[in-house]
């Protein structure tokens, strides 16, 4: 039988100790990732003729965050979240509303907190965000949406527990790049 001096016991032990992670475990790839907040920086806040989206007063906006198979101007309801529907989690930061109210230059950047955070568990999926004027009356006008993405693009090789800002351009309904679209996602990626 092999004996092992204490003193060259407690030395492998700490070579051993000093190549291991001691951040509950998290050393892998991501292989989910939570969506913690929407910010909005940039928005068409009127029509493509030049008005408010409500006729005489600017229009109420709020988020929805889509598949990509999913056609954002003829489907409002087909999000896999949205602040108008999701408000036990999508709470917005500045307005008592789900929706940003008569939302001008002047609102920005409009914010929402999504807590839990909501979780993407196929980081490959191909998604975008689509901006919305709510109108109970008349129903709910797409006013813009951002290209598309995937998490994957941007996660981390191995998981941190820090957050990550997630910039995407966009364009308005008629697909026009020039009028801008603007959206954050504060992302988190998990184990």
């Amino acid at each position: 039988m092999t004996r092992i001096p204490k003193a060259g016991l407690l030395a492998a032990c700490l070579l051993l100790a000093a190549g291991c992670d001691s951040s509950g475990g998290q050393f892998g790839p991501p292989r989910s990732a939570e969506i913690l907040r929407v910010t909005v920086s940039a928005a068409p806040f009127k029509d493509p003729i030049g008005n408010g989206w409500d006729g005489d007063s600017d229009g109420d906006i709020y988020f929805g965050l889509f598949d990509e198979a999913v056609p954002y101007k003829f489907n409002e309801g087909g999000a896999r979240l949205n602040a108008l529907v999701d408000v036990r989690w999508v709470t917005p930061l500045t307005s008592v509303h789900p929706w940003y109210p008569d939302a001008n230059e002047n609102d920005l950047p409009m914010v929402w907190d999504v807590a839990p955070g909501h979780r993407v568990y196929n980081l490959r999926e191909q998604l975008y965000v689509g901006l919305f004027d709510y109108n109970p009356a008349t129903g709910d006008f797409p006013i813009g949406a951002t290209e598309t993405f995937s998490l994957l693009d941007i996660a981390p090789a191995r998981v941190t527990n820090e957050d990550v800002i997630l910039d995407l351009g966009g364009f308005d309904v008629h697909g026009d790049p020039t009028t801008a679209v603007r959206v954050s996602l504060t992302v988190r990626f998990l184990d």
